[in-house]
């Protein structure tokens, strides 16, 4: 994949991220951020302006998440899931 390439799917990740308004949203966007770090740091030809811009997508992913989670979990309803995944 060249380098326009990843600048393309990165321009199309922060666009997701804009656009995200749900959990599940903001986690595929994340997903696809976590993906993008581990394919930038395989490859020798991408700059690490790439590998920052697709970490950033990440951390701004999760951000906002922590954001949201809140306002759409009700209290103890995180630690009932939690512990039923566990079980």
């Amino acid at each position: 994949m060249s380098n326009e390439r990843s600048l393309v799917l990165l321009k199309n990740a922060q666009k997701a991220l804009a656009e995200a308004r749900t959990i599940d949203e903001f986690k595929d966007v994340r997903d696809v951020g976590e993906a993008a770090v581990r394919w930038a740091k395989s490859r020798r030809d991408i700059g690490i302006e790439s590998l920052n811009d697709a970490a950033e997508i990440v951390r701004r992913a999760e951000r906002k998440l922590g954001l949201i989670i809140p306002k759409h979990i009700s209290p103890g309803e995180i630690r009932n899931q939690t512990h039923m995944m566990l079980v």
